[in-house]
């Protein structure tokens, strides 16, 4: 009886060291998504910002990934992380997977785009600066293209005030979404 008694000790203790290890692998493994999805998410706001793409669409990509992992990843949350509101759960769902989707599907369509080029000559619509992101006074255009309006952002030293038009050089991107190329302020 003694030594089933010390065999029964002896492989919980072996089974709570694999878990341990277990509960490591799943929780840095949840980490490292977390922040490759934060990653991915703010390079493709920086792709997002020379893409024409109605901003609800890679929204809902982001949030509509997030919760529908989230009952996936659910159980592994509450066993190896020990998180069981539902809330954290689908915050960390949206920002790693919808991040890491989003990010994916806006960096292939910006980097593998076709190779004939389109010209838009169209009206600037406002004018202002912008304000965020670090940069201060960072003068914009806001345009229509292909039926999106659009923010195109131009170099500090571009005074938009003169101008009536912008003439923007397009391609069309792997997913079909537009991508602008190049832009130039012009009188007429």
């Amino acid at each position: 009886m003694y030594n089933a008694f010390l065999l029964k000790f002896a492989l919980q203790k072996k089974m709570n060291i694999n878990d341990q290890k277990r509960h490591k692998v799943f929780y840095w493994m949840y980490f490292t998504l977390f922040f490759a999805g934060l990653l991915a998410i703010t390079g493709g706001m920086f792709l997002f910002e020379n893409t024409i793409l109605i901003w609800k669409v890679p929204v809902i990509i982001f949030l509509l990934t997030g919760f529908l992992m989230t009952p996936v990843t659910s159980f592994s949350f509450e066993k190896y992380c020990k998180i069981e509101s539902i809330f954290w759960k689908i915050f960390f769902n949206v920002i790693s997977f919808g991040g890491l989707l989003v990010g994916l599907l806006i960096a292939i369509n910006y980097y593998f785009p076709d190779n004939e080029q389109q010209s838009h000559k169209t009206e600037i619509l406002e004018t202002g600066y912008l304000k965020s992101r670090g940069r201060r006074n960072v003068p914009y255009a806001e345009v229509k293209i292909n039926g999106i309006i659009k923010k195109l952002v131009f170099p500090k030293n571009v005074e938009l005030a003169p101008y009536k038009f912008v003439v923007v050089d397009t391609k069309k991107g792997f997913l079909g979404f537009y991508i602008i190329t190049h832009k130039r302020p012009v009188i007429e």
